[in-house]
């Protein structure tokens, strides 16, 4: 199966496959960068007869006046599958074609709205939304899943609920295989998000290290592996005070732009990193959000979360793991989610 390198429409990936290398690594990465912010590339907008998939799920955008993340009762509650912050959802325009078709960026980002995603819906959401008023928080867009909808409400579901976990184990496979392949003395896992990765290699049988990059002054070991969510432009790099001609491993779940640019620019780091799927960002489930990650950090030290409902995302991840055939499986409902919206 031919493997797609961006989710993207053809015209658009013949685009951006014709991206030159500059002179340096940033002129390369702005290269790529500029390209997803042009509004010139963006994907038409959704627009198709209402459908029903008598889903008992909910999704609920919701509010608040001091525009704060959710933090209140129903983290511990077993009738919410998800909770995550909208603003993290939104990168650049064309990367988020999935999103914006049913929450607009330009309405939406920077407000610090929360999305619930909420089981037994018909039965559960007359007590949801009495917590969340109690609460102070507002339900300002809410879809029920058992009713007609939109196609753009299915979309973001199943970005959001299937593609992004389905594609987060699919890495986490690859992760496994490349520190069995390096056979590293320790890993050292990268706040934040290198918590939350943390959970899956509980099976290692060197030390597990968390590593903070704000408290780090120590050199990297070539002898261990560096784990973290995601590269980007390499800023963790900087925080953590490598240099481009030390000599390490380094993993991660999320890549902005493909493996060979960075091993171009990098020649001395070992990386294992996606080969495509670049900007199916699985990441996005715990961005910003210290209940999930399950925990944050502060100037007087490391305060630890745990909830059902970060439980149930590192479930259904689990469970996707064991799934046979996963890398096809995962093509092919990016292959899917490519053709919403056509006639």
């Amino acid at each position: 199966m031919e493997q797609l390198e961006y989710l993207l429409k053809e015209h658009n990936l013949k685009q951006i496959r014709g991206i030159s290398w500059e002179e340096s690594f940033t002129e390369t990465y702005n290269k790529y960068a500029q390209f997803f912010l042009d509004k010139n590339h963006l994907e038409r907008e959704i627009s198709s007869p209402k459908q029903t998939r008598y889903q008992d799920k909910g999704i609920l955008l919701i509010e608040n006046e001091n525009e704060r993340f959710y933090d209140g009762e129903l983290w511990k509650s077993d009738e919410v599958d998800y909770i995550g912050r909208l603003d993290y959802l939104f990168t650049v325009p064309l990367w988020d074609w999935w999103i914006n078709p049913l929450f607009n960026r330009e309405k939406n980002r920077g407000r610090d709205k929360s999305v619930l995603i909420v089981d037994n819906f018909e039965e559960s959401k007359k007590n949801v939304k009495k917590i969340l008023s109690d609460e102070g928080f507002e339900v300002s867009k809410e879809y029920d899943l058992k009713r007609p909808n939109p196609q753009e409400v299915f979309l973001f579901y199943d970005y959001l609920n299937e593609l992004l976990p389905m594609n987060f184990a699919r890495e986490i496979n690859r992760l496994e295989g490349f520190i069995r392949e390096a056979n590293p003395h320790d890993i050292n896992f990268i706040l934040r998000g290198g918590y939350f990765l943390k959970e899956f290699f509980s099976s290692f049988k060197g030390e597990c290290n968390i590593l903070n990059p704000n408290r780090n002054d120590s050199k990297p070991n070539p002898e261990d592996i560096y784990l973290d969510d995601c590269i980007g432009s390499m800023r963790t790099f900087a925080s953590l005070g490598f240099s481009r001609e030390e000599t390490f491993n380094f993993c991660c779940l999320n890549s902005t732009i493909p493996q060979r640019v960075y091993q171009n620019y990098f020649p001395n780091i070992n990386f294992s990193l996606p080969k495509d799927l670049l900007n199916v960002y699985s990441c996005r489930l715990f961005e910003e959000n210290p209940k999930i990650i399950g925990l944050d950090y502060f100037e007087e030290g490391l305060r630890f979360h745990n909830n059902p409902v970060r439980d149930k995302l590192l479930r259904k991840i689990k469970n996707f793991k064991k799934m046979q055939d996963l890398e096809n499986k995962t093509y092919k409902f990016a292959e899917e989610l490519i053709k919403y919206g056509e006639e």
